[in-house]
């Protein structure tokens, strides 16, 4: 009941074009031009409708390229984000949960579209780009752009890829 998804999907779209990643057409069916396809997938957990439990949204957004050459990877971003219900007295109506659900999801759908439109932007800049990627004071943006570095062979990427090695972070090394 609180996933509304065509609002869903605007949000996607609208967060996408804001970071400057790609243009978004809205379309169930394949558009001329296109060259990618995202799916959104989103769910609420933990009694959704219910007065009691954490707030508990999953989002998980799979960007792929249409009919692209063997090899070419899905960009991915999957977040579960928690939260506590509203607390009132009395007890808050069926309606007051709902919307904060909405609300709720509608954050972590927000949080992963800005990472997607990161990771598009590591894929599709150039050697500086990756290289400042490669900086960032985000574990997950440095994650991405070592995968980025990797797919592309990219040479001018090793000085910072070893300094990857030495750092604390046991995932990224």
């Amino acid at each position: 009941e609180a996933v509304d998804v065509a609002a869903i999907a605007r949000r996607a779209a609208n967060d996408l074009e804001s970071a400057h990643a790609l243009p978004v057409a809205l379309a169930a069916t394949p558009v001329t031009g296109v060259d990618y396809r995202l799916a959104v997938e989103v769910r609420l957990e933990g009694g959704a409708g219910s007065p009691s439990g954490p707030l508990r949204a999953l989002v998980d957004a799979r960007l792929r390229r249409i009919d692209g050459p063997v090899g070419d990877s899905p960009i991915e971003h999957r977040a579960v984000a928690e939260g506590p219900r509203p607390k009132s007295e009395p007890p808050p109506s069926h309606e007051a949960i709902v919307a904060a659900e909405r609300g709720h999801l509608e954050h972590a759908v927000d949080d992963v579209m800005k990472g997607l439109g990161v990771s598009i932007r590591i894929h599709q800049g150039g050697t500086e780009e990756l290289l400042s990627a490669l900086a960032a004071p985000d574990a997950e943006v440095r994650s991405e752009a070592i995968r980025v570095a990797g797919e592309r062979r990219e040479r001018a990427a090793v000085p910072a890829l070893a300094l990857q090695l030495k750092g604390e972070n046991m995932e990224l090394r």
